[in-house]
């Protein structure tokens, strides 16, 4: 039990980190794999054949932070308070 207390709490911080740069609608596109996965599948007709992360997601964040953009500014506060 002391893990899931530990996770639901990683949750809220990252939830709260997220809210100082990014409007709720945005923020319900912030899902894992597992949750893609089963959502393409409900689609008739359609094969998911692979769902994961880019190997390069931490580069293309680490690109992204570093520009001198209104967006990139707030979604660095969200980062270091510990969003995504």
């Amino acid at each position: 039990m002391p893990e899931q207390v530990d996770y639901l709490q990683m949750m809220f911080q990252c939830l709260a980190a997220t809210s100082l740069s990014w409007m709720p609608e945005q923020v319900d596109y912030l899902h894992d794999a597992a949750y893609w996965r089963a959502l393409l599948g409900r689609c008739q007709g359609a094969e998911v054949l692979q769902v994961r992360e880019m190997e390069s997601h931490e580069e293309f964040w680490a690109d992204w932070l570093r520009q001198d953009n209104e967006y990139a500014i707030g979604d660095r506060k969200a980062m270091e308070a510990g969003g995504i």
